[in-house]
Formats: structure tokens, C-alpha cells, sequence
């Protein structure tokens, strides 16, 4: 410990509402990070880098984003969010 899995897949949602002021295309790529920490403050330390680092990235290649709250779903956990990218559409 620590350690962080990552999952990369398309993935298919048919939303028939809106969510959260939010309407996901049918197919989309997700990216999932799990991270593993001895405790509380690891977890937190190892979130923040996480999500640091997502932000240096889009910012360097220009792309606008939204970060969002997400459920966690069956995986659980205290805290999860995506990070939306805004169509024209």
C-alpha cells in the first residue's frame, strides 16, 4: 500500500433523463482510478494527486472541462467525481 488500479473502457449508458443537469452520450470512454491506501489520510493524498493531475493535463492540451460529482456505485468509497467535456451539441 498505496497502490492505484486503472480501468479504460468504452462504456454504453442509454439515459433517457437528464442527471444531475447532465446528459452523458450513449457511448463514451471511462476512465476509472482505484486507489488502495493504508488509511483516511493516504486515501486523501492519493485523491488530490489524482485529480491534480487530470486538471494539469487538460489544461495543457486546452481542453474545457466540468468536474462533477459521480455516485461511486457498487465499488463504494467516500468520494468520486467525473470530468466532463462539453460538445457543441
Amino acid at each position: 500500500m498505496p497502490v492505484t488500479l486503472n480501468q479504460n473502457q468504452f462504456k454504453f449508458r442509454n439515459e433517457l433523463r437528464v442527471q444531475g443537469g447532465l446528459l452523458r452520450t450513449r457511448e463514451f470512454i471511462m476512465q476509472d482510478a482505484y486507489s488502495f491506501d493504508a488509511d483516511q489520510k493516504g486515501l486523501n493524498e492519493s485523491y488530490e494527486m489524482m485529480r491534480k493531475a487530470y486538471c494539469r493535463v487538460f489544461d495543457r492540451i486546452g481542453i474545457e472541462y466540468l468536474i462533477v460529482l459521480a455516485d461511486s456505485g457498487a465499488m463504494g468509497g467516500s468520494g468520486s467525481e467525473e470530468f466532463m467535456l462539453q460538445a457543441e451539441v
